[in-house]
């Protein structure tokens, strides 16, 4: 290479070192300054670096094959990228893996449950940063994590020795964890991610460079491409935890209480399990085997659709129309100031149910409309009412989802029963009488 090439790189260098001092270049500005630099390189420079690379593979003639954990089995030494660790043979092995001597129900932390604000909290944090650190104990001990895991007292609460170190809904939350760092620094993209893209918080959900095309000018639903699947995973990881271990699935403006309420029984009764079955509808869009959505649910983007608080709109950029809620009157009231829909866990559990129930109802997925879909600021009556129509539960869908969810023996019997508690549910029946 010429001087002149040698000292472009070489100040190329000192501008990666200025803007990436960990090393890691998320950051989408760095990314156009290395494109603008490519595109201010001259012919001669171009033809020198090609012919440099051309005769370092000049040797090489074949197509090759893809390198499995066979490959590196002679490399003894962690190299500066590359790990000992085998790649995962898939998500679901990964999982079952990591959560395999967890079989307990688990625990909670009373001090934990709460109505929370769960996309609030999870996007106070910079996901862009978080991801930027190497490893494990980095990630956690960065001050805006930190601060979540005190919080939730979870280093107090599930610390060895202690009362709570050996609980199952302890190791859990920690099983979850490594489950997706180690799934995000693989191959597989998980199932619902655009679940968890929004902009309503500090931070947006993703890690810069993930997301392309956002415009607030663009029709509604807003729409984004989600070119990178796995930036989501700091935030879907939170959001999951929070959830579940502050008991706040949360049905927002829908009518779906029935089918929410199975996500909310299950962080209460058995905090461990949700976690591990939480984990796999975010990885594998099924919440047991056979137990997921038809196709369709999976390109909405809940966390884009604005919504108006108090203090105004969510994103704070966007003006628009109205918002309208499509619950009861009693929901609507106290979904004042909430997002339309729940983003994240809560609603990839609804929108599965529905969707799946639909669909055995049906006999098939429908290829031209989703029956279970959302609803945004602006929306025609017949559009909302499309979108809503299948979000109420009945008595056979409820029993159904016992039958999905907790009754799950392989004998044929099933202990879900149907019990109606007129003091709360009148059905018309003079209350004089009971």
């Amino acid at each position: 290479m010429t001087p002149r090439v040698l000292i472009s790189l070489a100040l190329w260098g000192r501008v990666l070192a200025s803007k990436c001092p960990s090393g890691n270049c998320y950051d989408d500005n760095v990314l156009m300054q290395m494109e603008k630099f490519h595109k201010g390189m001259t012919s001669t420079q171009h033809m020198l670096i090609s012919n440099k690379i051309e005769k370092a593979f000049a040797h090489i003639k074949g197509h090759g094959s893809y390198l499995g954990k066979k490959a590196f089995a002679h490399i003894k030494g962690h190299g500066s990228h590359l790990s000992q660790t085998p790649a995962p043979t898939s998500p679901s092995s990964v999982i079952d893996s990591k959560f395999a001597n967890i079989t307990g129900s688990g625990g909670y932390n009373p001090h934990d449950v709460k109505a929370d604000a769960t996309w609030q909290k999870c996007t106070a944090i910079n996901w862009t940063k978080v991801a930027g650190e190497p490893t494990t104990e980095g990630k956690l001990n960065l001050p805006s994590i930190h601060m979540m895991l005190e919080e939730l007292e979870l280093q107090d609460h599930c610390a060895c020795p202690g009362d709570w170190c050996n609980d199952d809904t302890c190791k859990a939350v920690f099983a979850a964890i490594e489950v997706f760092i180690e799934l995000c620094a693989s191959e597989f993209d998980p199932v619902f991610a655009n679940f968890s893209v929004t902009t309503w918080g500090y931070y947006p959900s993703w890690v810069n460079g993930t997301v392309h095309g956002l415009d607030y000018a663009d029709e509604m639903p807003v729409k984004v491409t989600l070119k990178h699947p796995k930036g989501v995973c700091g935030y879907a990881v939170c959001d999951l935890l929070r959830t579940i271990l502050t008991q706040s699935a949360n049905q927002m403006m829908t009518g779906t209480c029935s089918y929410v309420a199975s996500l909310a029984a299950l962080s209460k009764k058995a905090p461990a399990r949700a976690i591990k079955i939480a984990t796999r509808l975010f990885w594998l869009g099924e919440i047991t085997p056979g137990l997921g959505p038809c196709p369709g649910i999976l390109a909405q983007q809940p966390g884009l659709i604005p919504f108006k608080t108090q203090m105004g709109w969510k994103p704070s950029f966007y003006a628009g129309g109205s918002a309208t809620c499509h619950g009861n009157s009693a929901d609507c009231g106290h979904a004042s100031g909430m997002p339309q829909q729940n983003i994240g866990l809560t609603f990839e559990w609804s929108q599965t149910l529905i969707s799946k129930w639909m669909a055995i109802n049906w006999g098939y997925c429908s290829n031209d409309t989703v029956r279970a879909g959302i609803t945004w600021p602006g929306q025609s009556k017949a559009d909302a009412a499309e979108a809503t129509k299948n979000q109420g539960g009945w008595y056979n869908s409820m029993v159904w989802e016992c039958q999905s969810l907790f009754d799950l023996s392989d004998t044929g019997s099933s202990s879900c029963r149907l019990v109606i508690n007129p003091l709360t549910c009148a059905l018309g029946i003079d209350m004089h009488d009971v």
